[in-house]
This record gives structure tokens, C-alpha cells and sequence, in this order.
């Protein structure tokens, strides 16, 4: 009887050894894959994009630089490599500012050829494009927006024509250029024109709008 006992009680413990091994060793299932695909509508993901596009775009306009106010209409205003490399910087500053022209953002740098290509998208095909680009990019330039009445028109009359052979006596081309090809300085021409480049050249934070005590007597209001 006691032996009966002893193999019975053999016999339970290999079975409860050979069923918690046979649990121990089992293996989920793997989840249907199908599961792990995302279920959302590509065309949502685009119409998303589309939407984000037209925000960033709204709010490009929304920040222009141009004020309703004639007296803060905005220009850009770049110094070309001849400028930096001719040591004019100073001399033509000067007579911007003697002019009455308000600056109202400035900085110098090194234009990279995207930036350049960009700022001249609408010279892109034709015959000096290439030529343009090539000996502005990676040469010091100094870029500004300035802020006045009709700004765009006076700094360009203050600037002078694009061959400099042709610009009136007085004018920055005429005191300073030779040629059409090193004729010192880029002004906007329109004020759609100014509203793009100063945006490619400066953050809206990087405008400042402020008083002069000299404005009086610069303009007559």
C-alpha cells in the first residue's frame, strides 16, 4: 500500500512538472498585421498639408511690411561685394541717412548662391543670370530696409539707373559705378517686389519701426 501511495505520488509530480513546462514555452500569436496599419485616409494627410500651405501663406500676407500709412512705405536695399570690397559701406550710409531715408533693418553677411538665386527668381534664363549669381555668391554683402514717404521711388531716384555710365550726377551709380556688371546696389522697384525680397532677407522680428526726432523736418505732414 505504501508503495502504491509513493508511485502515485511519482507519477502526480512529473505531471505537474511536464504541464507547467508546456505553459512555460507557449508563444503568443502574433497580432494580425493588418492591425498595425494605419487606417487613416492618405488623402487626409494631403488636404491636411494643402491646409497648412494656404495658413503659412495667409499669414505671410497678413505680416507685411508695407503700412497703410504713406510715410512707412518699406524698401530693401542691397549693398553689392563692390561696396564691402571698396570700402564704401560708411561713405554711401552717410548719404543715405543725410538724404533723410529711415533704417529700419540692417545686417551683413555672407549671401549663399540660394539666396542669391532666389532674390534674382525673376532674372532666372537669361543671358547674365549665371554671371550675377556667381560674383555675389559667397561675397560680404549688407542688406537693409529702409522706411519713408514713396521710399521705393525716392531711393531708387537717389540710387541712380542701372548702368552707371547713364545715371544723373549725383546719384550713388554715378559718383561710385563704372559698370552695369559692378553698379554697387539692388533697391526694390515695386511694392510687391519689396514686400518679397525683405522677407527673404529679414524675419519680421527683425524690423523696427520707431520715431525720429528729425522726421518733422525731413517730411512735411
Amino acid at each position: 500500500m505504501q508503495k502504491s501511495l509513493l508511485f502515485l505520488t511519482f507519477l502526480y509530480l512529473l505531471c505537474s512538472i511536464f504541464v507547467g513546462s508546456s505553459h512555460s514555452e507557449e508563444v503568443p500569436a502574433p497580432s494580425n498585421s493588418t492591425e498595425l496599419v494605419s487606417s487613416e485616409d492618405p488623402v487626409s494627410d494631403t488636404q491636411e498639408q494643402t491646409s497648412t500651405n494656404e495658413t503659412v501663406v495667409e499669414a505671410v500676407v497678413e505680416t507685411s511690411p508695407q503700412s497703410t500709412n504713406p510715410f512707412a512705405e518699406r524698401t530693401l536695399v542691397l549693398f553689392k561685394p563692390e561696396v564691402t570690397h571698396r570700402g564704401l559701406i560708411g561713405e554711401i550710409l552717410s548719404q543715405i541717412e543725410r538724404k533723410g531715408f529711415k533704417i529700419v533693418a540692417m545686417k551683413f553677411l555672407v549671401a549663399t548662391a540660394q539666396q542669391i538665386e532666389a532674390h534674382y527668381s525673376d532674372h532666372a534664363g537669361k543671358p547674365f543670370f549665371e554671371s550675377l549669381v556667381s560674383r555675389t555668391t559667397n561675397q560680404p554683402i549688407v542688406a537693409m530696409v529702409l522706411e519713408g514717404l514713396n521710399v521705393i521711388t525716392e531711393f531708387r531716384r537717389f540710387m541712380g539707373s542701372t548702368d552707371p555710365k547713364k545715371s544723373e550726377m549725383g546719384t550713388l551709380r554715378a559718383q561710385f559705378g563704372m559698370q552695369t556688371e559692378r553698379n554697387l546696389i539692388h533697391a526694390s522697384d515695386s511694392v510687391d517686389n519689396a514686400n518679397l525680397e525683405i522677407f527673404l532677407w529679414f524675419s519680421p522680428d527683425e524690423i523696427y519701426s520707431y520715431q525720429r526726432a528729425i522726421d518733422q523736418f525731413v517730411y512735411f505732414e
